[in-house]
């Protein structure tokens, strides 16, 4: 397959449904060369990122928050240099209060974009108090990444 980019270094490919990582060749003009066998009546789906993404960082504005309050989380790919890689990643968010619960309110499916992803939990009144946990992960680079705070009543 040949493609024509906006690169001007070779990018990182993934293959998005098993999280392989794909061999690519790169030519002048931002042309991205790369091998795929396709089964008949199959296609294939890549992500081409402009760098290796190595961590996933998740920090938290504040380790303390009232039960009433909103917690800002925010989601952060970056590379080796610890620089945000531009790029739109799904994640998978999953949240656990201070009981170990899973909070299926807070959890999910998003969408890192340009590496990054504001992620506001409004809390309730009656969320029980103690150490919260926000645990993400990117499935096609296995990266993960989380953070811990504590709500107050």
């Amino acid at each position: 397959m040949r493609l024509r980019t906006k690169y001007d270094t070779k990018p990182v490919v993934y293959d998005m449904l098993t999280g392989q990582r794909q061999f690519v060749k790169m030519k002048t003009g931002g042309v991205v060369l790369l091998e795929v066998k396709l089964a008949p009546f199959w296609g294939r789906a890549f992500a081409l990122l402009p760098a290796e993404p190595d961590g996933l960082n998740v920090t938290v504005a504040s380790d303390q928050v009232q039960s009433d309050r909103t917690v800002k989380c925010e989601v952060q790919v970056v590379d080796g240099k610890k620089r945000v890689v531009s790029a739109r990643l799904p994640v998978e968010v999953k949240v656990t209060d201070a009981s170990g619960r899973l909070r299926e309110e807070y959890s999910g499916a998003r969408v890192l974009d340009n590496g990054r992803l504001l992620l506001p939990l409004e809390l309730g009144t009656n969320d029980p108090a103690g150490k919260w946990r926000i645990e993400v992960k990117q499935p096609w680079t296995g990266l993960k990444g989380q953070a811990v705070f504590r709500v107050e009543n």
